[in-house]
């Protein structure tokens, strides 16, 4: 027993005492031979141009080099614009501290520059320093950080750190602003009552939640706009149900209409209402309870809605027999109405049951000639009936968009929550 915990105590330590001779030094795998490049168009300044003509720039270039993506990310022109603060040579060699290039030459350095560099390049957005004042402001990053900003004697000041010494350089979509301190992402201000500086849409941003809970709130209006429609049909139609008929299609409207479940339809247009309540403050507070509640509710109603569409839909299946029981039942004066309308005579025909004697049907051997109402009125009943269940799946479809953007909305506020802690986590000394 002694013999085989002697050699695995002798492997083990073989393995050790070999790992740090086996480690290899974070790299990145080279580019392959006929990588396709995309072509400029003739007078097209990329960032990555401008970078390398500044003699003021070598630290940033070997960095954006020894970074995988970024030159040829900055070598494209972009279709949107952009804003990068550049960091000097002097920010990189003179106020990074010794610690600096020990940290950076580790694989976890190598990933903070990475990190580093978006943390300098805000997208969507071109902001000349004449955009800024001595109010104190924030700006998003790429990184989705902050960066503070502040005019100070004359010059833009970032993190109170760094400041812009060579500002509004153009490039193809872009400005540069050249600083002479690296803004460092774990070294962010953090200050909820100091307002952003106007810009444009980055994923994660404020703006991008103002847009999702607009398409939140327009999904929102419409699913209550069915719970009226709903109400309004069903209520109006129960009270006029047993309204004496004027006309033949009018008297088979209402013949159809009383198979219609317009109470449940009330019941739902009911639960619509209270949904509808229930998702206020879920738009006006930033609790996410709220909004998993409504959506609960929300795929009740939706799942209402689709029974009674379902219900609607069955009703066609066997229209002919179900409106021959509902002839019969029929006074004699509505019958009349429906032969005339329809241009007909009895129901499957002139004997089955028998017709009433009117102007259509004056007498037996002119409503033998005559088709039975049976065919047109099962043609008319589809068409309206089909109209009115397709009319709730459509109820269905806004109840299964706004129950879409209550998940976005969800994440959303999930994302910004996450941020805003690492905001606040953010404050420790950076280099």
């Amino acid at each position: 027993m002694r013999l085989p915990s002697i050699l695995g105590a002798l492997v083990f330590v073989s393995l050790v005492a070999s790992d740090p001779f086996d480690r290899k030094p974070l790299s990145y795998a080279p580019k392959p031979d006929g990588t396709y490049v995309p072509p400029k168009a003739p007078g097209v300044t990329t960032l990555w141009d401008f970078v390398k003509s500044r003699s003021d720039l070598t630290e940033l270039a070997t960095v954006l080099n020894g970074s995988a993506g970024f030159t040829e990310a900055f070598d494209t022109a972009p279709t949107w614009d952009f804003t990068f603060f550049a960091p000097s040579n002097d920010a990189f060699t003179k106020h990074t501290g010794q610690y600096f290039n020990t940290f950076t030459a580790t694989p976890k350095g190598k990933w903070w520059l990475g990190n580093l560099v978006q943390h300098h390049y805000v997208p969507n957005t071109q902001l000349d320093t004449s955009l800024f004042n001595e109010t104190a402001t924030r700006i998003q990053t790429g990184s989705y950080l902050y960066v503070g900003t502040r005019v100070k004697d004359g010059k833009l000041w970032l993190n109170d750190v760094a400041t812009v010494t060579e500002g509004n350089l153009r490039v193809t979509k872009g400005v540069v602003h050249i600083i002479d301190r690296i803004l460092d992402p774990s070294a962010q201000v953090f200050e909820a009552d100091r307002p952003k500086a106007g810009q444009k849409f980055i994923a994660g941003s404020s703006i991008m939640a103002n847009k999702v809970l607009m398409a939140y709130v327009v999904a929102d209006i419409i699913f209550a706009i069915t719970g009226a429609l709903l109400l309004g049909y069903s209520v109006i139609n129960q009270n006029t149900l047993n309204d004496i008929p004027k006309e033949g299609v009018e008297a088979a409207t209402k013949l159809l209409t009383k198979q219609f479940p317009l109470t449940a339809g009330i019941a739902n247009a009911v639960f619509i209402f209270v949904t509808f309540l229930f998702t206020i403050p879920g738009m006006i507070t930033p609790a996410r309870g709220w909004l998993k509640l409504s959506g609960y509710l929300v795929t009740f109603c939706g799942l209402f809605s689709l029974v009674v569409g379902t219900y609607l839909w069955v009703l066609t299946l066997t229209t002919k027999a179900d409106f021959g029981k509902l002839w019969i039942a029929a006074d004699p004066s509505v019958q009349e109405l429906m032969q005339t309308a329809f241009q007909c005579c009895g129901y499957f025909n002139s004997t089955s049951p028998a017709f009433i004697t009117d102007v259509q049907c004056p007498s037996p051997a002119a409503a033998a000639l005559q088709r039975g109402c049976a065919t047109p009125i099962t043609s008319f009943a589809n068409v309206f009936v089909d109209n009115i269940f397709t009319g709730v799946y459509g109820m269905v479809a806004v109840d299964a968009l706004l129950v879409v953007c209550t998940a976005m909305l969800l994440k959303d506020r999930k994302e910004r929550e996450r941020y805003r802690h690492i905001d606040e986590k953010a404050g420790y000394r950076g280099f």
